[in-house]
């Protein structure tokens, strides 16, 4: 019995180390909001970082999501970009070959330089690691969007015209606002789990290890959310000038 106790024991602490989860009660703190006592000097610098790129992400998520629920509630689609997307671009395109309409789109999405250089801070060790992301990227920053639309038979597409240019008009800055601010980030965010990596390599305690696992995958995470968020940029443009295909 002692031999399964054991056992169990082991292997529980093993997906501690590899993880950051392992058995009940001895998930990571990071993923809850907190800083363990144990994560100290580098190692919490680090964390420190991860946690303030993190904040940063959740808050730019958050405005994300709010601007593809009322973009929804508008075109009367379901609550989710691929299907907000695919009912501007049905719109568009009705617009452009029923009211013969006219569309220019145009959108800067280049972070201003101080955007971008608060951002680009060292994430390596001591003090360097310390310059945090927190400020660095504003979630109600917005995108130069233009968007004009001239018809030479706009009364036969009124009802269409009326929802869709205010739509893209008031909402399209403020989701492309999130793409920039996502980009100005980026700089941290690989410096970030480039050390979060070093790290993982060079320390050996089991209660910080977890810690330190689970602050790069936060990190490579946000990494992920940059490129999806670029993605994005390029399908709302392609759909605000009724050209995105289908499915894409």
């Amino acid at each position: 019995m002692k031999k399964v106790v054991a056992s169990v024991f082991a292997l529980g602490l093993a997906g501690s180390v590899a993880g950051c989860g392992g058995l009940p009660g001895m998930d990571c703190k990071f993923n809850k909001g907190e800083v363990a006592a144990e994560v100290t000097g580098d190692a919490k610098a680090f964390v420190d970082a991860s946690m303030d790129l993190k904040k940063t992400s959740d808050a730019l998520e958050a405005s994300f999501d709010a601007e593809i629920k009322l973009m929804a509630g508008e075109l009367k689609v379901e609550s989710n970009e691929e299907a907000v997307l695919a009912k501007i671009s049905a719109n568009v395109s009705e617009l452009k070959a029923k009211g013969q309409c006219e569309i220019t789109f145009e959108a800067k999405l280049e972070a201003s330089a101080s955007a971008s250089g608060d951002a680009s801070g060292k994430a390596g060790t001591g003090e360097g690691a310390k310059g945090g992301a927190s400020g660095s990227a504003d979630a109600s920053a917005t995108a130069e969007v233009k968007f004009d639309v001239k018809c030479k038979a706009e009364a036969s597409v009124k009802a269409n015209f009326d929802v869709t240019v205010p739509t893209i008009k008031a909402h399209f800055p403020k989701l492309l606002g999130v793409v920039i601010s996502y980009k100005s980030i980026l700089p941290k965010v690989k410096a970030t789990v480039e050390t979060g990596n070093k790290l993982v390599s060079s320390v050996s305690d089991i209660k910080v290890l977890p810690e330190l696992k689970c602050a790069v995958s936060a990190a490579t995470g946000i990494q992920a959310k940059v490129d999806m968020k670029v993605s994005f940029s390029v399908k709302a443009e392609a759909s605000a000038k009724g050209e995105a295909k289908a499915g894409g």
